[in-house]
């Protein structure tokens, strides 16, 4: 009789436990689902096709996604992403008057939690500037070609450029070099342009990221993926990159010794576009 109350007694210690442990899981999945806060932000200066875009610290985030109208009676669309508090709204026309909201994103391994819009602000029309009178008029600087960034040399000298910078900051931590793999950098083309039209870690057709690379048959045990878009040079997008604690772990990881790097200029969107792919 003592025997089956002791087991009894176990029983509901056991459940007791179980209880428990599933009530401490409850509140960390809610920590971990918690969304940001809603963000603030003002309209600091209006150009001729730009607007300078401020927003208010409340938290981390990951990423801003900006949506905008043209006129009372536009409709919004995501007009563009941003990693940075201050950024410009590009694109703009002098005549026009437009209206943004903005909202905050925070991303925890596949998982992204979006804020509440922000208020809407108003981007008023362009107003040329009187100019004033200057004694000598100051020239105009020439304009130097840029190069075309479709070339395959200059995709080359980018993704160098890139390698270089990264492992620059890997080298100020005793970390290995990254090496740049040719294989790695052409599934990286294809990421580059995938994510002019959808701009995430999934693929257009909704698989993985890195499905690309069993299409391109690399092999790997580890690996990783880091995205941008708006900046047009190698050490912009780096800096970018660094200033984010996901994207910063992926260049700093030990785990990693391949970079693959892709760049494409589209025509619309951003216009520039990154993705570096990290395999072991």
């Amino acid at each position: 009789m003592m025997q089956r109350k002791d087991i009894f007694v176990k029983g509901i210690a056991f459940w007791l436990l179980l209880a428990l442990c599933l009530s401490t899981l409850s509140v960390n999945e809610v920590e971990a689902a918690s969304k940001p806060k809603k963000p603030s932000f003002t309209v600091t200066k209006r150009a001729k096709t730009t607007a300078t875009i401020k927003i208010k610290k409340k938290d981390k985030v990951t990423v801003y996604h900006v949506y905008v109208k043209k006129g009372k009676k536009g409709k919004y669309r995501l007009w563009t992403f941003s990693f940075k508090r201050t950024f410009k709204i590009l694109k703009l026309k002098p005549g026009s008057e437009y209206y943004v909201k903005i909202r905050a994103c925070r991303t925890r391994g596949i998982s992204v939690k979006k804020s509440k819009f922000s208020a809407v602000k108003k981007i008023k029309k362009y107003k040329k500037p009187t100019p004033k009178p200057t004694a000598t008029p100051t020239p105009e600087p020439s304009a130097q070609p840029s190069p075309n960034p479709s070339d395959t040399s200059v995709q080359e000298k980018y993704a160098q450029e890139v390698l270089d910078l990264a492992n620059e900051e890997r080298a100020k931590e005793g970390l290995a070099p990254l090496v740049l793999d040719q294989k790695l950098c052409e599934a990286a083309a294809i990421r580059a342009n995938e994510i002019v039209e959808k701009f995430e870690h999934t693929r257009p057709d909704g698989s993985s990221c890195f499905t690309v690379l069993g299409q391109n048959g690399i092999n790997f045990r580890t690996t990783g993926e880091n995205i941008a878009a708006g900046q047009s040079t190698p050490a912009a997008v780096m800096d970018t990159w660094m200033h984010s604690e996901g994207h910063r772990a992926n260049i700093m990881s030990q785990n990693f010794g391949k970079l693959g790097v892709g760049f494409v200029k589209a025509p619309q969107g951003y216009q520039y576009y990154w993705v570096q792919l990290f395999t072991d």
